[in-house]
């Protein structure tokens, strides 16, 4: 008997340690990173992608900022959602890595769009009506990209999301059916250039105020000389989207945002005074059926900009400032948690 509870005993433990073996924990997914240039009205329009990769990752650096990525690596197999995202006015592609890096490791392709002609390097078109009418289109061109490249059979269509920061919300708002009518602008601001300061920084020579940068006053002023637009180019494609900080007023109007039928998580932040979620935010929270609308504590509009390296302060035109006491750096794993909880409820995972 004692022979045959020895053997019995033995032969369980065999099987444990298969059972385990044979169980293993899940292999670690890394974040791969890549750039892609295409091109856009015959010029080239440049995207950042992060992605799944079972290559390990190591700290990389780009420039001023580093990512512990794998560096074209190869995608890990699979089916994965795609994020689109866009930056704010004079923003950059690497703006809000946070995002990247975040989705990447949680089953998704993420591709950030470097707006031509209203980015750091190059930004041209800044508070021109033709910059309203480029930037949905601009992210119409990044889904083509990766339609017709190597991640287009990992992508599953029916995960694909628009991100939004300031700018870049309104342009998240167009692409997903928003109906912008340029000339709320100049009608806006005649009347809210004092409290709507940054949006309607008034354009020298232009009695009805047209919006100045969002990026600070030293730039020089600028006049639009473009007659006013009603821009529709609803995206098909996008099946939730993520909408911070947001410029709103080209939206203004009976029914505009009615074309919208997709999930929306809606951010805005708290002590926002470069645009006061009055104007902004407040008025697509009211007119957006089903939104889901959320006022971030104490952060400023910049806070959704992913911190930036010592290097760069000061240097940034204040995007790099933040309300007293604010802790942007905690306060984006704050946002990395609320993006999250709003893309599986969407999906469901």
């Amino acid at each position: 008997m004692k022979l045959l509870r020895t053997l019995l005993s033995v032969s369980f433990g065999f099987f444990l340690t298969f059972s385990s073996a044979s169980q293993a924990a899940p292999q670690e997914v890394y974040t791969g990173f890549t750039d892609m240039t295409g091109t856009y009205n015959g010029k080239s329009m440049g995207i950042k992608i992060w992605y799944p990769t079972d290559t390990p990752s190591r700290m990389t650096g780009f420039g001023y900022f580093k990512m512990l990525v794998a560096q074209d690596a190869p995608v890990r197999k699979g089916l994965y959602g795609l994020a689109i995202v866009s930056h704010g006015d004079g923003g950059s592609d690497l703006g809000h890595r946070n995002i990247g890096l975040l989705l990447s490791r949680h089953g998704y392709i993420v591709v950030s769009v470097m707006h031509p002609n209203n980015n750091y390097r190059q930004n041209a078109h800044s508070r021109v009506t033709e910059n309203w009418i480029n930037r949905p289109k601009h992210i119409s061109t990044a889904l083509d990209m990766i339609e017709k490249s190597q991640f287009n059979p990992y992508v599953d269509k029916n995960k694909v999301v628009m991100i939004g920061y300031s700018a870049g919300a309104y342009t998240a708002v167009a692409s997903i059916g928003g109906k912008a009518d340029t000339a709320n602008i100049a009608k806006h601001c005649s009347k809210n250039a004092k409290t709507d300061v940054d949006f309607c920084r008034t354009v020298v020579g232009d009695d009805q105020g047209l919006p100045g940068s969002l990026l600070g006053t030293s730039r020089p002023p600028k006049v639009d000389n473009h007659p006013p637009v009603i821009i529709h180019n609803k995206e098909k494609r996008f099946k939730a989207a993520i909408v911070m900080a947001p410029m709103a007023v080209q939206f203004y109007g009976q029914g505009t945002l009615d074309d919208i039928d997709i999930p929306v998580l809606l951010l805005s932040a708290e002590k926002d005074e470069v645009l006061p979620r009055p104007f902004h935010a407040e008025y697509i929270a009211k007119n957006l059926k089903g939104a889901i609308y959320e006022v971030m504590p104490g952060a400023g509009h910049y806070a959704f900009i992913t911190p930036f390296p010592p290097e760069l302060e000061g240097q940034v035109e204040g995007a790099d400032e933040d309300p007293p006491g604010f802790d942007r750096a905690a306060f984006q794993k704050e946002l990395d948690a609320r993006i999250l909880k709003f893309l599986n409820s969407v999906f469901q995972q």
